[in-house]
């Protein structure tokens, strides 16, 4: 029989050594860069190279309780659950007396966290998968008014979308109930709408306030690995409800990847909802996408190591370059403006905007921005209704921007990240009545680790549904009418 005390943060589990040990073996990992981390140990030999989810004294991350207990079912093992935590008073809160839009599936979400149970004991935590232009500000709302006596806090890790939480709140909550948190602005409530940036410095300065947290939200919570959500994450303790929210969460199901999806996990607990883009975009909440694919880097790169590699093919590439005002002329020609060019490193940015702007800039308003553009701010502001026809930028741009005019999208950064693959197409999915799809273009590039991307990036693609276009021409992964070698009109 194994034993399990179930808190907020962490379980202990006790019974026999041989189902500990047992258990132990099958809630563990390889560690996906053990050969780098044994060089730097000074113990190495010790260690087996996993990463055990139980430890030596039998302690569990209580997100990881369903996973323990499906192991328990499957492996046969009798066991008992005691719940230790103290659980909220629970009044069902109908999100349709604020008077505002209630989307069916908003409501299933919903449900699924507030209905979650293991083995018939309330387990209120889990994560929303939820893609861009989901709602996920009603689905925060409605599960904290379902518990009239809690605290709350919704962690936010972008200032846009800090200042959309303070214009939407008022339609949720009374003046003296909500509370914010960004620099010297300071306000305390029941449920407070916090930048990590300013909590994670004043994390002890705020502690007896985080240990009576009931109820902790997280925007984008597959950032909440990092070290700066980890140091929040630790000290409120106390929260039995804990949900994370994020589009672009669990996107793929490699063995280097289950480390990162298992941290996530810890703290949250599992997938309880998912709604991907394709699925908003059929049901008229989301601009439908068209995603071409473009000959980017032909040549073979003399560089070894990836930065080089990158910069060579990449951002110092003429040829590319050029290819990419051919394609925004091809756009702007088809009146599709506000368009953004994705970069991913400075350099890259000033490369392309040179460019851009050497080519459209008698004719149309070019700008930039990166992480260094101190009017940043304001340019994203002008952007966003239209005063500004092509924006240049970096992968700032990924998160909490409400651009809803954009028509086309270069992806000129290239890249591996499905998450940053699918933040980039969310800039573009809101919905405007000059709009009736938004175009996203990627370049396939040749040569040693970017074409790798190239094929990371278009499998992201059709995960998701997308309508997908290849001007490419000659053998590539993505299926297209032969061509006879000729090169097919551009589309």
């Amino acid at each position: 029989m194994v034993r399990i005390l179930i808190q907020n943060s962490k379980s202990r589990i006790s019974g026999s050594l041989s189902d500990i040990t047992k258990l132990r073996g099958i809630m563990s990992i390889r560690h996906p860069k053990a050969f780098y981390v044994r060089q730097k140990m000074k113990n190495s030999y010790s260690w087996d190279g996993t990463i055990k989810y139980i430890t030596e004294a039998g302690y569990l991350k209580t997100g990881h309780l369903p996973w323990l207990v499906n192991i328990l079912k499957k492996e046969e093992i009798e066991f008992e659950l005691v719940d230790q935590r103290s659980h909220l008073r629970y009044e069902p809160f109908e999100i349709e007396d604020l008077d505002v839009e209630v989307r069916e599936y908003q409501t299933e979400a919903v449900d699924k966290v507030l209905e979650n149970t293991i083995e018939g004991i309330p387990f209120q935590r889990g994560i929303i998968n939820a893609a861009t232009n989901a709602g996920k500000t009603m689905m925060m709302i409605k599960i904290f008014k379902s518990f009239p006596d809690a605290n709350g806090i919704i962690l936010i890790n972008e200032s846009t979308l800090y200042n959309q939480f303070l214009k939407d709140m008022p339609k949720y909550f009374e003046e003296d109930e909500w509370g914010y948190m960004q620099g010297k602005n300071l306000k305390w409530g029941k449920i407070m709408v916090a930048m990590v940036q300013t909590l994670v410095r004043n994390i002890n300065k705020f502690q007896s306030k985080l240990s009576s947290i009931d109820i902790i939200f997280i925007d984008e919570c597959d950032l909440s690995t990092s070290k700066t959500y980890k140091t929040i994450l630790n000290h409120i303790y106390n929260a039995t409800i804990r949900v994370g929210l994020s589009g672009s969460v669990f996107l793929t199901k490699l063995k280097r990847d289950d480390m990162k999806n298992n941290e996530v996990k810890e703290y949250l607990g599992e997938e309880l909802f998912k709604i991907k883009n394709i699925q908003l975009m059929e049901m008229g909440y989301s601009t439908p996408v068209v995603v071409k694919i473009i000959e980017g880097n032909t040549k073979f790169p003399t560089s070894l190591n990836y930065p080089e590699v990158y910069r060579e093919c990449i951002t110092l590439n003429t040829d590319r370059t050029r290819k990419a005002v051919e394609r925004v002329k091809f756009n702007l020609e088809r009146g599709r403006k506000p368009l953004i060019v994705v970069c991913q490193y400075i350099e890259h940015v000033e490369v392309m905007y040179a460019a851009m702007r050497g080519a459209f800039g008698l004719r149309h308003n070019v700008s930039y921005a990166h992480h260094e553009t101190k009017d940043r701010l304001e340019i994203f502001d002008d952007f966003r209704v239209g005063k500004i026809d092509i924006l240049v930028v970096s992968q700032i741009v990924r998160r909490g921007k409400n651009f809803p005019l954009i028509k086309y999208i270069l992806n000129a950064g290239g890249g591996d990240s499905s998450a940053n693959v699918l933040q980039i197409v969310g800039r573009g999915v809101r919905k405007h009545e000059s709009k009736s799809k938004v175009w996203v273009e990627d370049f396939w590039d040749m040569g040693k680790y970017i074409q790798d991307h190239s094929k990371h990036r278009v499998l992201t693609y059709k995960q998701e549904g997308f309508k997908i276009i290849s001007l490419l021409t000659g053998d590539t992964i993505i299926k297209k009418k032969k061509t006879n070698g000729k090169r097919g009109k551009k589309a």
